[in-house]
């Protein structure tokens, strides 16, 4: 109950953090535990933070921005996706990007943006992703320095 409307005027983030993922592709994908549990709850935070998954991934399900990043130690070899850099063979629907690479994330929160970096394990940037709050929330997903911005709560089909 606490949880829910957080963040929607303007007033913070709500940042949710857990260990099973909220949606990932080639690893963990038949676990659902969480998405029921935030819906049953009313719950849709500007971010949810797993590490069960032994891989990096970023994607955006059912408006929900998620960073899975449970690869610092044992990894599992998948398929890259990177939709930014046109690599979507491999991207399941709303995955924007995804590598078993050995690495870790950072979050940095600020007053007005999140940003989520995605670096390798000698701390080189590999991928980053920043949701800006303005009058309207844009988000943008970089690769590379370049990004696009959607304007309004990114939404991402089932069908990709």
């Amino acid at each position: 109950e606490d949880l829910k409307g957080y963040g929607k005027d303007g007033d913070g983030y709500l940042i949710v953090v857990g260990h099973h993922v909220l949606k990932t592709y080639h690893d963990k994908e038949k676990e659902n535990y969480v998405r029921p549990w935030l819906y049953e709850h009313g719950i849709w935070p500007d971010l949810y933070v797993d590490g069960h998954a032994h891989l990096q991934q970023f994607g955006v399900y059912d408006t929900v921005p998620a960073l899975t990043t449970g690869a610092s130690a044992k990894l599992r070899e998948r398929p890259s996706c990177d939709r930014e850099a046109g690599e979507t063979e491999n991207c399941g629907p709303g995955q924007l990007w995804g590598r078993s690479v050995q690495g870790y994330a950072v979050l940095d929160i600020y007053v007005n943006r999140l940003k989520v970096e995605f670096k390798d394990s000698a701390g080189a940037k590999i991928w980053e992703w920043e949701k800006i709050r303005t009058n309207e929330t844009c988000m943008r997903f970089f690769n590379k320095g370049e990004g696009s911005c959607i304007h309004g709560r990114a939404r991402v089909s089932e069908t990709g």
